[in-house]
C-alpha cells in the first residue's frame, strides 16, 4: 500500500509541475505577443508622425491598431495631425482610428491640425467625421473667461466700499 500512494505522489507532483510549466509557457506566450503588439503600435504611431505612407499600410495590414499611441500616449491621428500629413490621417480614418481621440495634453487631432495651419487636415478630419470641440472642451487652448454675469465690469463689490479714515481706530 505504501508503495502505490508513493508512485501516486509522484504522479500529483509530476502533473502539478506540468500544469505549472503550461501556465508559465501561456503568461510568458502572452506577454511576447504584447510586446509585440505594443512594438507595432509604436512603430505606427511613428510612421504617422514621419507621414510615412508605406508603412502604416503595412503595419495595418500587420494587425497594428489604427488607435496607436507612441511611448508619450499620443495618439497616430494626433501626430499626422501635427504633421500636416493628409494621406496618413486618411489612412487612419479608412482603418478605422478614433479621429477624436485627444493626446495627454487634451487636444483632438481637429484642434491640433488648426493650430498649426494644416488646412487640408482639417478638412480632411472635417469630413471624415471628427467632431468640433466645443468651447469649453479641454481640446482648445485656454481663454481667460468673462467675468461673472451679476456683476458689471464697471461697479464691482470693491468700489462699492468706502472708507472713513477718521473713523478708524
Amino acid at each position: 500500500m505504501v508503495f502505490l500512494d508513493c508512485r501516486a505522489g509522484k504522479r500529483r507532483e509530476r502533473r502539478r509541475r506540468e500544469a505549472e510549466q503550461r501556465l508559465r509557457d501561456d503568461e510568458e506566450r502572452r506577454l511576447r505577443e504584447e510586446k509585440a503588439r505594443r512594438d507595432a503600435d509604436e512603430q505606427l504611431a511613428r510612421a504617422a508622425r514621419k507621414g510615412d505612407e508605406a508603412a502604416m499600410a503595412r503595419l495595418l495590414a500587420e494587425g497594428a491598431s489604427p488607435d496607436a499611441k507612441d511611448w508619450r500616449g499620443y495618439p497616430a491621428a494626433v501626430l499626422a495631425a501635427r504633421g500636416g500629413h493628409c494621406r496618413a490621417v486618411t489612412l487612419l480614418a479608412d482603418a478605422g482610428a478614433d479621429l477624436g481621440v485627444r493626446s495627454p495634453k487634451g487636444h483632438a487631432a481637429l484642434a491640433v491640425a488648426s493650430m498649426w495651419s494644416h488646412e487640408a487636415v482639417v478638412e480632411t478630419l472635417l469630413s471624415r467625421g471628427a467632431e468640433t470641440p466645443r468651447k469649453r472642451d479641454n481640446a482648445w487652448p485656454e481663454w481667460p473667461s468673462s467675468p461673472a454675469p451679476d456683476i458689471s465690469p464697471a461697479v464691482s463689490p470693491v468700489s462699492e466700499l468706502s472708507f472713513d479714515v477718521k473713523a478708524a481706530p
